[in-house]
């Protein structure tokens, strides 16, 4: 679509003016250019390219906001229903320990203080679910993590296509997270274990499960055992999980929480071209921007 504005040429892509469409914004927008240029002399052009500028961006914020989200259990939800080919953005003022970062393995401090992981892990798998923005694998109840004297539930698995985490400005292309979080209903805190995958070899635990995905926003019941992470990760003990970064930031989804203890494993993992590909085409590319604004101090372990 294209709007000529006082000799200027506005162009917009299908899929904005499809939201804007959808918000009924597009009749705002439009309605103000008309009236606007009602009152309006050759003389104020510059005014009236300004307002109009300003008046798209308006319209397009209000109508087009990707962050509306209803989250009553406080869960991370990633908000891209229509899995649009951008990275979500973080909200205006979420705080400081904000995630994902960029890890500048120079600047990471060792850390000479001993925090052994004691794992008790079944590696049961239970569901595979098609949430639009993510794939989502469902641990089965009794498994759980403990880390600097906290102990987290195993709760799920899900994707980032592309990674969120970046390495010395590296993004790779998949980035899976392993999501645990205490028993407190009311206000959890996090353990999020992310492993970063480069194209390579087919990974054996994603070919276990990624032909069975369900449609969109349905689930599929696999039976235990079928699907195990230890197809190419072993979660038993603090060696399996080889040598990591760990730093304090947030979810990556709504609502940004800011009490999650990030475990970044340094091993990059391989999955196959036509397995990344696959997933992505199933979410998009659901990955949300670095978080640059901030002093986080990352441990090298």
């Amino acid at each position: 679509m294209e709007i000529t504005f006082y000799g200027i040429k506005f162009a917009f892509g299908f899929r904005i003016i499809n939201c804007l469409k959808k918000r009924g914004a597009i009749n705002v927008l439009v309605g103000g250019v008309i009236k606007l240029s009602n009152f309006l002399d050759m003389k104020n052009i510059k005014i009236a390219q300004k307002t109009f500028m300003l008046s798209l961006f308006v319209a397009t914020v209000a109508g087009c906001n990707p962050s509306q989200v209803n989250n009553t259990q406080n869960e991370p939800v990633l908000v891209s229903p229509e899995r649009e080919p951008v990275y979500s953005l973080p909200s205006l003022d979420p705080g400081k320990q904000q995630s994902p970062i960029n890890i500048f393995t120079e600047n990471a401090k060792e850390d000479l203080s001993s925090h052994e992981f004691v794992i008790h892990f079944k590696d049961e798998i239970s569901a595979v679910e098609n949430l639009g923005h993510t794939i989502q694998l469902d641990f089965a109840r009794g498994s759980s993590i403990t880390f600097r004297d906290i102990t987290y539930n195993f709760r799920q698995i899900h994707f980032h296509t592309p990674a969120e985490h970046l390495i010395d400005g590296i993004t790779y292309p998949m980035e899976l997270h392993i999501v645990c979080s205490t028993e407190d209903k009311v206000s959890p805190s996090y353990l999020v274990i992310a492993i970063l995958f480069k194209m390579g070899k087919e990974n054996k635990f994603i070919s276990h499960f990624i032909n069975d995905v369900p449609r969109e926003h349905e689930i599929t019941n696999v039976n235990r055992g079928v699907v195990k992470l230890a197809d190419f990760l072993k979660l038993h003990s603090s060696k399996e999980l080889g040598h990591y970064f760990h730093y304090q930031g947030s979810l990556t989804t709504p609502p940004y929480t800011e009490k999650v203890n990030w475990v970044i494993l340094k091993t990059i993992y391989q999955a196959s071209r036509e397995q990344v590909e696959a997933i992505n085409k199933l979410e998009g590319n659901n990955a949300r921007h670095i978080h640059t604004d901030s002093n986080i101090q990352v441990d090298d372990d």
